[in-house]
């Protein structure tokens, strides 16, 4: 119910550049919808380990490409094949005019189908939007946590036999990965033009690993509303302390006040069954 939520909570502040006007809901200077992926991401990093503990690396794999792949393509596929030559022949124009675009619906789909975005446009379509020409611009969250399932399995892969180690190795590359978020402009100049937006990924997966930490800590940890005062309070200092950074280093924190809301809230049986996020 959680995830659901969160998921609406990107659809809402998605409307706001499509439609032309501003969404003036910040928190600690992040938006509502910056947060939402934040959280989600947290989420998944946690869920992903304890997928990544339970499963063979060929099982874990199967099912990561099984959860992602099949929607994602189907979505891609109607945007390129239905809604794109749609909307030209809403706009007047001839759908063969479409084929003789630099962007057609096939280089759309099939440049856009491993995940990494690679065009957001079709032809001229969407051109006169508040946003223009961009379809379909939430996926690029996509690409940055399929690369974060592969690498948590190589993580999870090389340490599962050193049950005495793993916890401090989470919690080592949680901080590591937050200290680099604190220095993204020298990441960004140092990493140029790759397959990885580092100035995207990397607080992302800084906040994945902090759920990771949280999966690997488990048996420690009690979700319960005392520990959730503690952490909300602890989170608040760090984030009002490093405003531009302090997120992922209060992640674990936010996480685990989520948890316990995870736990007083139970989902209603129809959104357990179906993963409508």
């Amino acid at each position: 119910m959680i995830r659901l939520f969160l998921a609406i909570l990107v659809v809402y502040e998605h409307t706001a550049p499509l439609g032309g006007y501003k969404v003036n809901l910040d928190l600690f200077g992040k938006s509502i919808g910056a947060w939402a992926v934040y959280i989600f991401f947290g989420i998944s990093g946690y869920l992903i380990t304890a997928s990544s503990f339970s499963n063979s690396v060929p099982q874990y794999l199967i099912k990561r490409i099984a959860r992602i792949f099949p929607a994602y393509l189907a979505i891609q596929f109607v945007t390129a094949f239905i809604f794109g030559p749609l909307v030209t022949l809403l706009n007047g124009d001839s759908i063969a005019k479409l084929w003789e675009t630099p962007v057609t619906p096939i280089g759309y789909f099939w440049g856009n189908s491993l995940l990494a975005i690679k065009s957001w446009r079709i032809g001229s379509t969407l051109s006169t939007n508040p946003y223009p020409k961009a379809w379909n611009g939430s996926t690029w969250t996509i690409w940055n946590e399929f690369l974060c399932y592969i690498i948590i399995v190589i993580i999870v892969s090389l340490i599962i036999k050193y049950k005495k180690i793993y916890i401090p190795i989470m919690a080592f590359l949680w901080l590591g990965l937050s200290f680099l978020s604190s220095r993204l402009p020298e990441l960004i100049k140092a990493g140029g033009n790759s397959l990885i937006d580092v100035k995207l990924f990397i607080p992302l997966f800084s906040v994945f690993m902090a759920g990771s930490l949280l999966y690997s800590l488990k048996k420690y940890l009690r979700f319960n509303l005392f520990g959730g005062i503690i952490s909300l309070i602890v989170a608040s200092l760090i984030i009002t302390s490093f405003p531009n950074f302090g997120y992922q280093y209060a992640a674990p924190f936010i996480l685990f006040v989520v948890f316990v809301i995870a736990n007083k809230i139970p989902s209603p049986k129809w959104i357990k069954k179906n993963d409508l996020s």
